[in-house]
């Protein structure tokens, strides 16, 4: 059986990484999945299969893509069970070659974190009975949100990186319980908590036409 499965909160993350070949911190532009964002929620939908016995939740992955656009080295950053995370393992590993980081005009290797939800598809009805929160105004939005509100100019012993967070949406798009898994300092967890706790209502989640409480993750990138 196949489980309906959506990318919550995507975010490009670009870190360092002590390898034996230079992973860019920064690159002018990240690495890209063909045809992007879309054809990448596509992909998870279409490819990932659910496993018997397995959870609900999520499996974060972090994978570096090369020069080449050939994803090497993953890793699983948040667990559910070893087969779900084998599973996504499996699913990244079959990927087709990535659009490569650029930096000075060259193609050049960097990282990918990557969150995947798992639902069980005897729980989910198709067609529009079931949707994921979102950000209201959508992904657009909530980058420019999350854009004005962490602002790192003048901040002393700043550090580029992501910041793991992951919260509930209440049944009125409220956010409550959000709390940092991946961080970079104590000041910059802070200033992304708080911008996460301010946020306005989200538009719940559905699950079979009704309202849920819903558990999300964000990946957020900062950059001085």
């Amino acid at each position: 059986m196949r489980h309906v499965a959506y990318i919550a909160g995507l975010f490009i993350s670009l870190m360092s990484y002590a390898a034996e070949d230079i992973v860019f911190l920064a690159p002018d532009k990240p690495p890209r999945f063909p045809g992007g964002r879309i054809a990448l929620s596509e992909y998870l939908t279409e490819h990932l299969e659910w496993i018997e016995d397995g959870e609900e939740g999520r499996v974060v992955a972090r994978f570096i893509v090369a020069e080449t656009g050939i994803i090497d080295s993953i890793w699983i950053e948040r667990h559910l069970t070893p087969m779900q995370d084998a599973e996504v393992i499996r699913l990244i590993s079959g990927m087709p070659r990535w659009e490569p980081a650029v930096a000075d005009g060259a193609p050049v290797r960097s990282t990918f974190i990557l969150p995947v939800m798992f639902s069980n598809p005897e729980k989910l009805q198709g067609g529009d009975g079931n949707t994921p929160a979102r950000f209201p105004g959508g992904q657009n939005k909530m980058d420019e949100y999350l854009a004005y509100r962490l602002k790192w100019r003048d901040a002393p012993n700043v550090r580029a990186g992501n910041v793991v967070v992951e919260f509930f949406v209440e049944v009125n798009g409220s956010i409550t319980g959000a709390r940092v898994l991946k961080g970079l300092s104590a000041s910059q967890d802070r200033q992304v908590l708080s911008a996460i706790e301010k946020m306005p209502p989200w538009i719940p989640a559905k699950k079979n036409g009704k309202i849920i409480k819903s558990h999300e993750t964000l990946v957020v990138r900062l950059a001085p």
